[in-house]
């Protein structure tokens, strides 16, 4: 039949001579688990991942009895201005109602000013948004249909935003 042979089994005090050298083999040394990752993925992936912190918790690269103060209110920086064709145009009295491809949806709110544009994009006939809503803006111009349908080009300027009290259309 079979012989049991018996296998000596090193004591925890005795170490083989591979992991007096090494370490023990199943553990892997972290600094050669962090070379490998570097090897594999690339420094600047292994330093974010190693850089982490909960965010609870302040980073490791803080000083002792450092307090964060807080985000100084940075100047936001004036919102660009949005092109637009005019899609749609009546006679109001002595003024041209405008329908703008642009609304809410693009930035646009109700108080900001805008003009109309020649082909070569100069400013001709200025306007306040009057309604926005979706994808659409109106806006009463001082133009003619015919300017305002050779022209079809609009510009409205976010940062500009005007009152409308006291004013009629």
């Amino acid at each position: 039949m079979y012989s049991r042979e018996r296998v000596p089994v090193p004591r925890p005090s005795e170490r083989t001579v591979e992991e007096a050298v090494r370490g023990p083999v199943e553990q892997e040394q972290p600094q050669g688990y962090v070379l490998g990752l570097q090897q594999k993925w690339g420094n600047a992936a292994v330093a974010r991942l190693v850089q982490r912190a909960p965010a609870d918790k302040p980073a490791s690269t803080d000083a002792p009895g450092h307090h964060d103060k807080g985000k100084k209110d940075e100047p936001q920086k004036p919102a660009p201005d949005v092109h637009a064709r005019i899609i749609k145009y009546d006679i109001d009295g002595d003024l041209t109602r405008i329908t703008i491809a642009s609304g809410p949806d693009q930035g646009i709110k109700v108080g900001m000013s805008g003009s109309l544009l020649t082909p070569h994009g100069k400013e001709y006939a200025d306007f306040v948004i009057e309604t926005a809503e979706g994808r659409v803006s109106t806006a009463h111009v001082k133009a003619t249909p015919d300017e305002v349908r050779a022209n079809s080009d609009c510009v409205v300027k976010p940062s500009t935003l005007e009152s409308q009290a006291g004013k009629e259309f």
